[in-house]
């Protein structure tokens, strides 16, 4: 069979930045799957990136794969130590350690070539169906169960935390996040949101705090220790450490309420796999880029999880597609100067329902984009009789018009719709 990777372009947006048109370089798409590549299942359930810049990757049946950028090694349980080949979670430690957490068998740790593997038979663990893994600065493990908050000393130490001897309200723990001072935030199935500093729980749900939603399946936390949850229901949930909480959803123009995971990069800019929308790249205030089986090579809408290699980056994982790396290229390429030269947009202001014309004729076949001050993109199209017709919905304020012809000439417009 001719194994050859899946690689794929888009265009981004034009951007005007200091009077001058930048037009973003293409991202490039790779998707690896098992048709093309040495992954050994497509469901993709976690992904994590060790210190080698190894890509390791969690599948439903087919064990672990891990990507050097070139070749693929899998580990599954008949060439090697892993307990069970549903594998659910992952965590890179420090030095060459990865933690990988199964649906029926355990944590297993692996150290170079050594594997060690605790269990409910023979450790502390209080069930073998480990949904999260991480480690705080004093240097313990933290696992999330399905049957509760598990906290490891690898001197043999367990700690269990769950309805029976705490407050906890869900003894099914999907996601922990530790910040700076150790407090543990972690979210639950139908119990809350929880903060743990080592003696205090704290529990935030629909009845006593009028959150949204009491399970989250993924929190991240940025460098302000904001929390950032992401709800299978409720689209992302924020909670601020003074206490607000923000609701990022459809009824605003988020592209979805169904979340699988959030991670954050070093620029806090917030990468969220959705189950209905692929992954949605999103900046604060309200700006945010959707990558679907419609707008970009996605192979799939459902995405079960997203990392962020580097400043461009990104990793994703579907439940059918396999795994996608997505080159985000962020390197602005200047442009000429408004290169439609002598090119006029009017009326403006114009009203909504209105139409904009060109004072020149424009090649067929040249596309617009209509995106709000702050980045975020409002209407796009073909331009038709050499005008651009503004929809009837369209908002009061002020607006850039993206213009690109076939032939790759820009123009920039800046306009107020009343």
């Amino acid at each position: 069979m001719n194994r050859k990777l899946l690689y794929f372009t888009i265009v981004l947006p034009l951007l005007l930045c200091f009077g001058r048109i930048y037009l973003y370089a293409q991202p490039t798409w790779t998707i690896f799957n098992t048709q093309n590549s040495g992954l050994p299942d497509n469901n993709i359930k976690a992904l994590c990136i060790d210190n080698f810049g190894r890509k390791w990757i969690a599948t439903e049946g087919g064990g672990v794969a891990v990507y050097n950028d070139t070749s693929f090694t899998v580990y599954n349980t008949s060439n090697s130590a892993l307990p069970d080949n549903f594998v659910k979670s992952l965590f890179a430690d420090t030095g060459n350690t990865v933690w990988i957490g199964t649906l029926n068998g355990g944590v297993a740790r692996v150290s170079g070539a050594q594997w060690t593997i605790w269990n409910s038979v023979n450790s502390g663990m209080p069930n073998d169906f480990v949904r999260s893994i991480t480690r705080d600065s004093a240097g313990y493990m933290w696992f999330g169960t399905t049957d509760g908050l598990v906290r490891f000393d690898e001197d043999t130490s367990w700690v269990v935390w769950n309805t029976q001897n705490s407050p906890l309200l869900s003894n099914n723990i999907t996601s922990i996040a530790i910040a700076p001072d150790n407090t543990k935030h972690f979210a639950t199935v139908n119990g809350g949101m929880c903060e743990f500093n080592d003696t205090v729980f704290t529990i935030y749900t629909v009845v006593d705090n009028g959150i949204h939603d009491n399970t989250a399946t993924c929190v991240a936390l940025d460098t302000q220790l904001t929390r950032w949850y992401a709800s299978p229901a409720a689209g992302l949930m924020v909670h601020y450490d003074f206490g607000f909480w923000n609701y990022y959803n459809t009824i605003g123009g988020f592209g979805s309420d169904a979340l699988t995971w959030v991670t954050i990069d070093s620029a806090q800019t917030i990468y969220v796999a959705t189950m209905n929308r692929g992954v949605i790249r999103f900046q604060q205030p309200a700006t945010w880029v959707i990558w679907d089986t419609i707008s970009s090579p996605m192979p799939d809408e459902y995405a079960q999880c997203v990392v962020k290699e580097n400043a461009h980056i990104v990793w994703a994982g579907t439940r059918e597609g396999g795994v996608v790396r997505i080159d985000e290229n962020p390197v602005a390429v200047p442009e000429h100067e408004q290169n439609l030269t002598g090119v006029a947009l009017f009326p403006n202001p114009v009203s909504a329902g209105g139409t904009l014309m060109f004072n020149r004729l424009l090649p067929d076949g040249s596309l617009y984009t209509i995106t709000e001050i702050t980045g975020r993109e409002s209407y796009n199209g073909l331009i038709e009789d050499n005008a651009i017709h503004v929809p009837s919905t369209q908002y009061s304020g002020m607006y850039l018009v993206s213009v690109i012809t076939p032939g790759m000439q820009t123009a920039v417009y800046k306009i107020v719709v009343r």
